[in-house]
Protein backbone atom coordinates (compact mmCIF):
# COMPACT_ATOMS: atom_id res chain seq x y z
CA UNK A 1 0.00 0.00 0.00
CA UNK A 2 2.87 2.10 0.23
CA UNK A 3 4.12 2.12 -3.47
CA UNK A 4 3.90 5.56 -5.13
CA UNK A 5 3.14 3.65 -8.23
CA UNK A 6 0.16 1.65 -6.66
CA UNK A 7 -3.15 1.98 -8.94
CA UNK A 8 -5.24 4.13 -8.19
CA UNK A 9 -8.10 1.79 -8.28
CA UNK A 10 -6.14 -0.54 -6.42
CA UNK A 11 -5.03 1.55 -4.19
CA UNK A 12 -9.18 3.18 -3.57
CA UNK A 13 -10.00 -0.44 -2.84
CA UNK A 14 -7.64 -0.84 -0.45
CA UNK A 15 -8.25 1.96 1.61
CA UNK A 16 -11.39 1.19 1.58
CA UNK A 17 -10.85 -1.97 2.85
CA UNK A 18 -8.88 -0.79 5.53
CA UNK A 19 -11.42 1.63 6.35
CA UNK A 20 -13.98 -1.28 7.02
CA UNK A 21 -11.24 -3.38 9.21
CA UNK A 22 -10.51 0.08 11.45
CA UNK A 23 -14.25 0.17 12.20
CA UNK A 24 -15.04 -3.14 12.88
CA UNK A 25 -12.02 -3.10 15.17
CA UNK A 26 -13.04 0.12 16.75
CA UNK A 27 -9.50 1.61 16.50
CA UNK A 28 -10.89 5.24 17.28
CA UNK A 29 -11.89 4.46 20.42
CA UNK A 30 -8.35 4.99 22.44
CA UNK A 31 -7.93 7.96 20.35
CA UNK A 32 -10.92 9.77 20.79
CA UNK A 33 -10.94 9.25 24.58
CA UNK A 34 -7.30 11.36 24.84
CA UNK A 35 -8.50 13.82 22.86
CA UNK A 36 -12.25 14.20 24.55
CA UNK A 37 -10.60 14.35 27.69
CA UNK A 38 -7.94 17.32 26.16
CA UNK A 39 -11.10 19.46 24.86
CA UNK A 40 -12.67 18.93 28.03
CA UNK A 41 -9.72 21.23 29.17
CA UNK A 42 -9.71 23.73 27.43
CA UNK A 43 -11.96 26.63 26.31
CA UNK A 44 -10.59 27.30 23.07
CA UNK A 45 -11.49 25.25 20.01
CA UNK A 46 -8.86 21.78 19.59
CA UNK A 47 -7.44 21.44 16.43
CA UNK A 48 -6.68 17.43 15.52
CA UNK A 49 -3.84 16.63 13.14
CA UNK A 50 -3.47 13.30 11.12
CA UNK A 51 -0.35 12.42 9.73
CA UNK A 52 -0.21 9.68 7.16
CA UNK A 53 -4.34 9.87 6.99
CA UNK A 54 -4.50 7.31 4.48
CA UNK A 55 -8.36 7.27 3.65
CA UNK A 56 -8.87 9.82 6.16
CA UNK A 57 -11.38 7.21 7.63
CA UNK A 58 -10.12 7.75 11.35
CA UNK A 59 -10.41 11.12 11.23
CA UNK A 60 -13.86 11.14 10.05
CA UNK A 61 -14.82 8.72 12.62
CA UNK A 62 -13.22 11.31 15.01
CA UNK A 63 -15.05 14.20 13.47
CA UNK A 64 -18.21 12.21 13.95
CA UNK A 65 -17.39 11.42 17.35
CA UNK A 66 -16.69 15.21 18.12
CA UNK A 67 -19.60 16.54 16.18
CA UNK A 68 -21.88 14.35 18.02
CA UNK A 69 -20.56 15.68 21.74
CA UNK A 70 -20.98 18.80 20.56
CA UNK A 71 -17.38 19.01 20.24
CA UNK A 72 -15.63 22.75 18.37
CA UNK A 73 -12.49 20.56 16.74
CA UNK A 74 -10.56 21.65 13.60
CA UNK A 75 -9.73 18.62 11.50
CA UNK A 76 -6.83 18.36 9.32
CA UNK A 77 -5.23 15.74 7.49
CA UNK A 78 -1.45 15.73 5.51
CA UNK A 79 -0.66 12.47 3.81
CA UNK A 80 2.02 12.06 0.96
CA UNK A 81 -0.05 9.83 -1.60
CA UNK A 82 -3.06 12.82 -3.81
CA UNK A 83 -4.77 9.74 -3.96
CA UNK A 84 -4.97 9.36 -0.07
CA UNK A 85 -5.45 12.82 0.85
CA UNK A 86 -8.54 13.30 -2.13
CA UNK A 87 -10.42 10.49 -0.55
CA UNK A 88 -9.96 11.84 2.43
CA UNK A 89 -11.60 15.33 1.17
CA UNK A 90 -14.51 13.24 -0.39
CA UNK A 91 -15.13 11.38 2.72
CA UNK A 92 -15.34 14.28 4.23
CA UNK A 93 -17.59 16.63 2.00
CA UNK A 94 -20.03 13.67 1.44
CA UNK A 95 -20.28 13.96 5.78
CA UNK A 96 -20.68 17.37 5.52
CA UNK A 97 -17.98 18.04 7.61
CA UNK A 98 -14.93 20.61 6.85
CA UNK A 99 -11.28 19.34 7.22
CA UNK A 100 -8.22 21.14 5.77
CA UNK A 101 -5.56 18.56 4.01
CA UNK A 102 -2.57 18.98 3.05
CA UNK A 103 0.39 16.69 0.81
CA UNK A 104 3.25 16.23 2.84
CA UNK A 105 6.16 14.05 3.90
CA UNK A 106 4.81 12.79 7.80
CA UNK A 107 8.38 12.31 8.58
CA UNK A 108 9.94 15.74 7.75
CA UNK A 109 9.23 18.05 10.33
CA UNK A 110 7.31 21.25 9.16
CA UNK A 111 6.68 24.01 11.30
CA UNK A 112 3.79 25.83 9.34
CA UNK A 113 1.29 22.87 10.26
CA UNK A 114 0.74 22.79 13.71
CA UNK A 115 -1.94 21.42 16.04
CA UNK A 116 -3.13 20.84 19.53
CA UNK A 117 -3.24 17.07 18.46
CA UNK A 118 -1.00 15.47 16.06
CA UNK A 119 -1.69 11.79 15.81
CA UNK A 120 -1.12 8.84 13.31
CA UNK A 121 -2.67 5.59 13.34
CA UNK A 122 -1.43 2.45 11.92
CA UNK A 123 1.59 3.67 10.24
CA UNK A 124 4.41 3.16 12.30
CA UNK A 125 4.83 -0.62 11.14
CA UNK A 126 5.47 1.06 8.25
CA UNK A 127 8.83 2.44 9.09
CA UNK A 128 12.28 1.30 9.73
CA UNK A 129 13.67 2.12 12.90
CA UNK A 130 14.99 5.18 11.85
CA UNK A 131 11.92 6.39 10.38
CA UNK A 132 10.25 5.57 13.11
CA UNK A 133 12.50 7.86 15.22
CA UNK A 134 12.19 10.67 12.13
CA UNK A 135 8.26 10.40 12.78
CA UNK A 136 7.95 10.65 16.29
CA UNK A 137 10.27 13.98 16.10
CA UNK A 138 8.33 15.45 13.51
CA UNK A 139 4.91 14.42 14.91
CA UNK A 140 6.14 15.94 18.36
CA UNK A 141 7.57 19.18 16.33
CA UNK A 142 4.17 19.84 15.10
CA UNK A 143 2.20 19.14 18.34
CA UNK A 144 1.39 21.74 20.75
CA UNK A 145 -0.11 19.69 23.55
CA UNK A 146 -0.42 16.13 22.96
CA UNK A 147 1.28 13.33 20.45
CA UNK A 148 -0.36 9.83 19.89
CA UNK A 149 0.93 6.77 17.69
CA UNK A 150 -1.99 3.96 17.63
CA UNK A 151 -0.40 0.60 15.97
CA UNK A 152 -0.42 -3.00 15.72
CA UNK A 153 1.52 -4.72 18.42
CA UNK A 154 4.13 -7.80 17.16
CA UNK A 155 2.71 -11.11 18.30
CA UNK A 156 1.93 -14.86 17.55
CA UNK A 157 -2.06 -14.09 18.22
CA UNK A 158 -1.44 -10.53 16.05
CA UNK A 159 -0.81 -12.45 12.90
CA UNK A 160 -3.35 -14.58 13.20
CA UNK A 161 -6.08 -11.67 13.37
CA UNK A 162 -4.68 -10.16 10.58
CA UNK A 163 -4.46 -13.43 8.34
CA UNK A 164 -7.55 -13.89 8.76
CA UNK A 165 -9.56 -10.62 9.48
CA UNK A 166 -8.43 -8.66 6.16
CA UNK A 167 -10.25 -12.28 4.28
CA UNK A 168 -13.03 -11.80 5.78
CA UNK A 169 -13.09 -7.76 5.67
CA UNK A 170 -12.00 -7.08 2.50
CA UNK A 171 -11.79 -8.40 -1.02
CA UNK A 172 -8.81 -6.39 -1.70
CA UNK A 173 -5.76 -8.58 -2.07
CA UNK A 174 -3.17 -5.58 -1.05
CA UNK A 175 -5.29 -5.92 2.24
CA UNK A 176 -4.98 -9.88 2.17
CA UNK A 177 -1.02 -9.29 1.60
CA UNK A 178 -0.24 -6.10 3.40
CA UNK A 179 -2.30 -7.33 6.94
CA UNK A 180 -0.18 -10.10 8.29
CA UNK A 181 3.52 -8.19 6.65
CA UNK A 182 1.91 -5.62 8.83
CA UNK A 183 1.87 -7.18 12.17
CA UNK A 184 5.52 -9.09 11.44
CA UNK A 185 7.01 -5.58 10.63
CA UNK A 186 5.44 -4.17 14.07
CA UNK A 187 7.00 -3.14 17.00
CA UNK A 188 6.74 -4.33 20.46
CA UNK A 189 5.96 -2.22 23.74
CA UNK A 190 9.61 -2.60 24.69
CA UNK A 191 10.98 -1.51 20.86
CA UNK A 192 8.42 1.20 21.05
CA UNK A 193 9.22 2.85 24.44
CA UNK A 194 13.04 2.85 23.25
CA UNK A 195 12.22 4.69 19.86
CA UNK A 196 10.13 7.12 22.35
CA UNK A 197 13.53 7.91 24.14
CA UNK A 198 15.69 8.20 21.42
CA UNK A 199 13.04 10.37 19.36
CA UNK A 200 13.15 12.24 22.55
CA UNK A 201 10.07 11.99 23.67
CA UNK A 202 10.45 11.57 27.65
CA UNK A 203 7.80 10.29 29.86
CA UNK A 204 6.19 8.70 27.21
CA UNK A 205 3.35 6.01 28.12
CA UNK A 206 2.78 2.98 26.01
CA UNK A 207 -0.55 1.24 26.49
CA UNK A 208 -1.85 -2.08 25.23
CA UNK A 209 -5.51 -2.17 24.12
CA UNK A 210 -7.47 -5.03 22.10
CA UNK A 211 -6.94 -6.18 19.12
CA UNK A 212 -3.74 -6.88 19.54
CA UNK A 213 -2.73 -2.95 18.95
CA UNK A 214 -0.57 -0.32 21.20
CA UNK A 215 -1.39 3.67 21.95
CA UNK A 216 1.70 5.81 22.73
CA UNK A 217 1.14 8.72 24.54
CA UNK A 218 3.22 11.99 25.13
CA UNK A 219 1.98 15.10 26.42
CA UNK A 220 4.00 18.58 25.47
CA UNK A 221 6.08 20.11 28.37
CA UNK A 222 4.38 22.91 29.49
Amino acid sequence: MDDPDLDRAEHAMALQGLARINLVTCSTRMLWRNILTLSQETEKPLSVLDVACGGGDVLLTLAKKGQAAGCNMKWIACDLSPTAIETTASHFEAAQLPVETHIQNALEPDHSLQADVVFCSLFLHHLSEDQAIELLKSMASRAERLVLVSDLRRSRWGYQLAWWGTRLLSRSKIVHVDGPRSVEAAYTEQEVHSLAQQAGLENETVTRFWPERFLLKWKVSV
